[in-house]
């Protein structure tokens, strides 16, 4: 087991700006906090402040380098990113480690990998456990220990865990291009009532008849009407989140409003905290409202 700070030429953190007399700005040097810093190891450059030239000298100490690894030692604990140069000249305060690495013994992305590992974060937060504040420093960094194989096993790891980066990466994008899309669809045949009529051509630009509805005061398809949704439910039950044993359906209400069904492999029907439930039923979160088809 290696020490940080054995294979590391500078372990620092930066400044608030205002300390100093500096202040923020719309626009110059990149100021990094950890917000900044995203999950997956990048930075969100949507999250970076700006600081303008003379308060980045002032702030010598913290000037973050190409290669520089960047952890977040407060907050949220453990997020660690790698400075490249989409992001310099970068400065950052003191929620954040800047780690300088030899980087002929420890390469930053190998770093950066071992720092998402949930193991990594947990000892790393537990080298403070006497502090009261929820937070580590400099030389909890420096003193954190960890394996550290060849370089070049080091670049092998790299390599495939970047592949699989890459890959969820453009899966993301695959997936946010479809809900565009799907929200476009939505939009262009339930908004704009250009669904495809029986001749498969946009109903209403193609000269469909539209009836004018005076409950939603616009004019909607013949045939068409407006109705509560209660009306067309055949059920409608409340529940809560509550214990259940391992045969009923795991449903967690996450922070987001999203509903989450973990275990739902029950065949036509399942059960959750008494409450039945079929295939096809609508989850409809009631305090953050989100649908959800089960």
């Amino acid at each position: 087991m290696t020490k940080l700070s054995d294979v590391s030429t500078l372990i620092t953190k930066g400044t608030t700006p205002t300390t100093i007399g500096g202040k923020f700005v719309d626009k110059g040097v990149n100021f990094i906090k950890v917000e900044s810093i995203t999950d997956d190891g990048g930075i969100d450059c949507n999250k970076l402040a700006h600081i303008d030239e003379k308060t980045h000298q002032k702030l010598a100490r913290s000037q973050i380098k190409q290669g520089d690894v960047l952890l977040s030692i407060a907050g949220d604990i453990g997020r660690c990113a790698v400075a490249d140069t989409s992001v310099i000249p970068a400065n950052t305060n003191q929620a954040v480690a800047i780690i300088r690495l030899f980087e002929d013994i420890l390469l930053p992305d190998y770093l950066k990998y071992h720092f998402r590992l949930e193991s990594s974060r947990r000892a790393l937060l537990l080298a403070n456990a006497q502090s009261i504040q929820s937070n580590v420093n400099l030389k909890n960094v420096g003193d954190y220990e960890m394996s550290i194989p060849n370089i070049d096993v080091q670049r092998k790891i790299i390599s495939q865990l970047s592949a699989i980066d890459e890959f969820i990466l453009i899966n993301k994008k695959i997936i946010e291009t479809s809900k565009k899309l799907m929200r476009e669809i939505y939009d262009y045949w339930f908004v704009q009532f250009n669904y495809p009529d029986e001749n498969g051509r946009p109903y209403k630009s193609s000269g469909g008849e539209m009836i004018y509805n005076e409950t939603l005061k616009r004019e909607i398809p013949k045939g068409w009407k407006a109705t509560e949704l209660g009306n067309l439910a055949k059920n409608r039950t409340e529940s809560t989140v509550g214990t259940h044993d391992d045969k009923c359906i795991d449903l967690s209400i996450m922070p987001s409003g999203s509903i989450i069904l973990d275990k739902y492999n029950f065949g036509d029907s399942f059960d959750s905290n008494m409450k039945s439930m079929k295939k096809g039923d609508v989850l409809f979160g009631s305090i953050r409202p989100y649908l959800r088809k089960a």
